[in-house]
């Protein structure tokens, strides 16, 4: 079973959002008008992976209201064209990650990437969908997005530079 830690990255310079004061102790709530998180999905993702962070939004989503919240707000966006498989026989449909024309303030969110040894991680990241993803990672960041990963996914975000000088820790 897949640890639920997040690691989140924060770019240098906040973007310029408006941020409130969270009624749950130690957590930062913010108020969007649009998506508040972007799910990629990964060819071989772990499919638990997936499927808790989407589970994890829908349950804030849920309580929301009764904290007088906006409630967060999600899609999932493919590494790859077409249905994506994950592990274990599963697969998602979702549309694929492009370059965004205008901003996105959205955390992009990449769940474990179903790997079990350094052998693996480093074929992965050398497959053409993890090399793709990279520039748009690092565009992200560099437009003021910010990041997360949960368990193998943080490889990737190293992969793409956004961890240099940074502590993380992952249940891989």
């Amino acid at each position: 079973m897949e640890a639920s830690t997040v690691e989140v990255v924060r770019p240098i310079k906040p973007p310029g959002r408006i941020h409130g004061e969270c009624p749950i102790r130690h957590v930062s709530c913010s108020i969007r008008h649009m998506h508040d998180f972007t799910i990629l999905v990964a060819p071989g993702a772990f499919a638990s992976a997936v499927a808790v962070t989407v589970d994890l939004l829908s349950a804030a989503a849920a309580i929301a209201p009764r904290l007088k919240m906006s409630p967060p707000t999600w899609k999932l966006r493919a590494l790859a064209p077409g249905p994506v498989q994950l592990s274990n026989g599963l697969s998602i449909a979702a549309p694929p990650l492009a370059r965004s024309r205008g901003p996105d303030r959205s955390i992009w969110v990449v769940p474990g990437l179903s790997t079990h040894t350094t052998t693996a991680v480093d074929h992965r990241l050398a497959q053409a969908d993890v090399i793709a993803a990279l520039p748009l990672l690092r565009y992200h960041v560099n437009k003021g997005g910010t990041v997360a990963a949960s368990c193998s996914g943080v490889f990737l975000l190293q992969e793409a530079g956004l961890l240099v000088d940074r502590k993380v820790t992952t249940s891989w």
